[in-house]
C-alpha cells in the first residue's frame, strides 16, 4: 500500500512539474486541479494553476453547489445559462466576484478529477 501510494505521488509530482514547464509558453488559460482522496459525492480540490488571462494577484475561493450564472462565449456572442453541479474551488482576482471566476470549459468527474480549457468547447454541461 505504501509503495503505491510513493508511485502515486511520484506521478503527480511529475505531472504537475512536466504542467508547470509547458505552461510558461503557454498563453491561453489553462487549467489543472490535483485531487485528494475523493470518491463520489466528496470532492477534494486542492489547486488551480494560475490563469494567464487575469493580471494581479488572485485567490482560490469556493463556488458552491447549485449556484446559477450565466456565462457570455467570447466567440460565438451567446449567453448560456450553467449551473454548478458540484462544489469546487475557483480562482478569483481583485474585484472578482461569481460568476467571473466560472470557466464553462471545466469538467467535474465522479473520480473527483477537475480538468478543462475554458477557451475551448467542452460541450459539458
Amino acid at each position: 500500500m505504501i509503495e503505491g501510494s510513493k508511485i502515486f505521488t511520484f506521478i503527480l509530482l511529475l505531472v504537475l512539474i512536466s504542467n508547470v514547464l509547458v505552461s510558461i509558453n503557454a498563453k491561453g488559460c489553462k487549467d489543472i486541479i490535483a485531487v485528494g482522496d475523493a470518491t463520489e459525492g466528496d470532492y477534494n480540490l486542492l489547486m488551480k494553476v494560475r490563469d494567464p488571462t487575469r493580471s494581479g494577484p488572485q485567490v482560490l475561493c469556493i463556488v458552491p453547489e447549485g449556484y446559477k450564472y450565466s456565462y457570455h462565449h467570447p466567440w460565438t456572442g451567446k449567453t448560456l445559462q450553467f449551473t454548478v453541479q458540484h462544489k469546487f474551488i475557483g480562482v478569483a482576482t481583485k474585484d472578482d466576484i461569481i460568476p467571473n471566476i466560472v470557466k464553462t470549459g471545466m469538467a467535474l468527474n465522479d473520480a473527483g478529477i477537475a480538468f478543462g480549457d475554458a477557451d475551448t468547447n467542452s460541450n459539458w454541461k
